[in-house]
């Protein structure tokens, strides 16, 4: 009678791929993940502040300024007016009884609500009546942010509004 030994467990087996095929997996979560790391890093969706974390400490100011702003019921109407070629910014301007505001410092923000660059400011003269403008053109088409800074008659005031240019 002869004696076998043991089978080894170096022999092929049919199931030797099965180890790599977790080894595959792996990697492949490790490609991804790097690759969602890289965009979610090398992507800016929009400005940020200067300071945000100041700016965060103001909040209950910025907050009693809005509930002050918001007696004044003033009456703000914002637009761009014109195309790609040339345009223009006019504001109009109306107390809570709907007379016109004359005599205003206005500066208007025109920026894109997604991007990196900081928006333009433009400093708006007056036209009589509570009207207010400034030539501008805008660098492309789509929607701008269109915001109104007002001083100098009696309390601040700032609005923003959105716009589209064709």
């Amino acid at each position: 009678m002869t004696i076998q030994p043991p089978p080894s467990t170096l022999q092929k087996s049919g199931y030797r791929w099965i180890p790599w095929l977790f080894v595959a997996a792996m990697g492949l979560v490790v490609v991804v993940n790097g690759g969602l790391v890289y965009f979610a890093l090398e992507s800016r969706s929009a400005v940020v502040g200067k300071s945000p974390y100041e700016e965060g400490r103001r909040y209950a100011q910025l907050l009693a300024e809005r509930d002050a702003q918001a007696g004044q019921r003033w009456q703000v109407s914002a637009g761009y007016v014109g195309d790609l070629r040339a345009g223009r910014i006019e504001i109009e301007l109306r107390d809570g009884a709907g007379k016109p505001i004359d005599g205003a410092q206005v500066v208007a923000r025109v920026g894109r609500p997604v991007g990196n660059l900081p928006p333009d400011r433009v400093r708006l003269q007056p036209q009589g009546q509570g009207l207010y403008g400034a030539p501008y053109t805008v660098s492309s088409a789509g929607q701008w942010d269109l915001g109104v800074e007002i001083d100098g008659v009696g309390l601040g005031f700032a609005s923003e509004k959105r716009i589209v240019v064709k």
